[in-house]
């Protein structure tokens, strides 16, 4: 059976030329069930909820690529800035102010 034994031996090349991995071919099943349950406008809809509030912000920092950030970083980049919610289905208001 093709897959046994030790990676790359003759006769086991490994996956064929062309052939999704599984991780792909998940991916590509959560992106379809996505689309299928109303894709961006329904995660929208979702989120707007304010129970869900908490998840969103959740799943989007995980989403974001992570850094180290040493204290000479934070120093030479100070930002100050507000963030009002006017009213739960209202836009975000983002002022910004650099020092």
């Amino acid at each position: 059976m093709p897959g046994k034994g030790k990676r790359f031996e003759k006769g086991n090349a490994g996956r064929p030329k062309g052939a999704k991995n599984k991780f792909t071919c998940l991916k590509d099943s959560f992106l379809e069930a996505f689309e299928g349950i109303g894709g961006t406008q329904e995660l929208i809809e979702w989120a707007k909820k304010t129970q869900n509030r908490p998840q969103f912000y959740q799943m989007i920092a995980r989403m974001l690529p992570k850094q180290e950030v040493s204290e000479e970083d934070c120093e030479a980049v100070k930002t100050n800035f507000t963030i009002t919610f006017v009213n739960p289905g209202d836009r975000l208001l983002d002022t910004r102010k650099e020092d």
